[in-house]
């Protein structure tokens, strides 16, 4: 659901090239939905303590500093996007913010399966529809609000940031 809110977000402020920036977004969601798992996965038990403690945190940083930066950008006289989502260093971001509680799911999965591929597999497509329609529904509602959308798509990520910590 992280990864759905967050494709809503983008998919409010982006105005071009919307079909590209939407397969872009729901792939790298989905693939590091797909291999945070194998992560967790294989780094086994000994750090799922910290990972299931610290991964909440550093999500929820990533994502309030992000919203924070878009509400601001949407009261600035200029009409630039904030966040390039096409671009690999916010894409990576939000692949990271989203994605980073399936490294601790991977943690606990060994106690569950035996094997690691079929969750793995069934997270990262998830996340990839679930992306996909979030993108084109931000895209398709944001119109409706475009003077203040960057607006909205940054309180979008801050209640996801802490909903996190909750």
């Amino acid at each position: 659901m992280d990864c759905f809110a967050v494709s809503i977000a983008n998919g409010i402020i982006c105005h071009k090239n919307k079909v590209i920036n939407s397969l872009k977004i729901a792939s790298a969601f989905g693939f590091f939905h797909f291999g945070l798992p194998l992560v967790g996965w294989y780094l086994g038990t000994g750090v799922q303590e910290f990972i299931e403690t610290g991964s909440k945190w550093i999500a929820a940083i990533i994502l309030t500093a992000i919203g924070i930066k878009m509400i601001q950008e949407s009261y600035k006289e200029c009409d630039k996007n904030l966040i390039d989502v096409s671009g690999i260093g916010a894409l990576f971001l939000f692949s990271i913010a989203t994605s980073i509680d399936s490294l601790a799911i991977g943690t606990t999965l060994p106690l569950l399966t035996k094997t690691i591929i079929g969750p793995a597999t069934t997270i990262g497509i998830t996340a990839f529809i679930m992306s996909l329609t979030g993108f084109h529904l931000g895209n398709t509602f944001g119109n409706l609000f475009e003077d203040k959308s960057e607006a909205i798509g940054g309180i979008i990520l801050i209640l996801i940031a802490i909903k996190t910590i909750i």
